[in-house]
């Protein structure tokens, strides 16, 4: 019995490991669908663009408050789109982190096809 139950869960996380590495596109997608707002779109395409610096990105949105601007960013750390630069001084990465895309967050924006118009409404030129 003992043995069965582990062997199930071997299984069930075998499973989850291969299924994650296989999901198409759409699937992909519809993964972050509910999950990133505009303001997220706009944070990931700032970055893509050369707006790396955590307080560089703040200061392009015309009117957020740091509050709202935080709750974004960690939300994108935590669904594994963006990441801060390990690469950097300690000082650095805890004062004013350079933040890098990952492949999902790299993925997310070549899918979404508005980003002028979400650059329009929230980016400051």
């Amino acid at each position: 019995m003992f043995s069965e139950t582990i062997l199930s869960i071997i299984a069930y996380i075998f499973s989850l490991l291969t299924d994650s590495d296989d999901m198409d596109d759409d699937s992909f997608i519809e993964q972050y669908l509910d999950k990133v707002e505009p303001v997220d779109y706009v944070i990931l395409a700032l970055i893509q663009n050369g707006v790396r610096k955590y307080t560089k990105i703040f200061e392009s949105f015309k009117k957020i408050p740091i509050t709202k601007f935080r709750d974004h960013f960690n939300k994108l750390e935590r669904l594994n789109l963006i990441t801060i630069d390990s690469t950097e001084s300690w000082i650095k990465r805890n004062t004013n982190p350079s933040i890098v895309l990952k492949n999902d967050g790299i993925k997310l924006i070549k899918e979404k096809s508005n980003l002028q118009e979400l650059f329009k409404q929230y980016v400051k030129y």
